[in-house]
């Protein structure tokens, strides 16, 4: 994510423990559930290889919702 995280943002993320993760690399998009944790200053997600890795290192902009 490009930019800071609102307080209420972070209450939010700090309680969910699944979201959805969105990224693309100019030719497809993915939208897929992953499992994270928020450490106080990093949401961190844990993955296999597969689709969304190699796209996130193609293009590191991504969402999580």
């Amino acid at each position: 994510m490009i930019g800071k995280l609102t307080d209420e943002q972070i209450e939010k993320y700090k309680r969910k423990m699944l979201g959805c993760i969105g990224c693309n690399d100019s030719k497809i998009a993915c939208v897929v559930p992953v499992n994270y944790v928020y450490d106080g200053q990093f949401i961190i997600a844990h993955s296999v290889l597969g689709i969304k890795i190699p796209m996130k290192r193609k293009n590191p902009d991504v969402f999580l919702k």
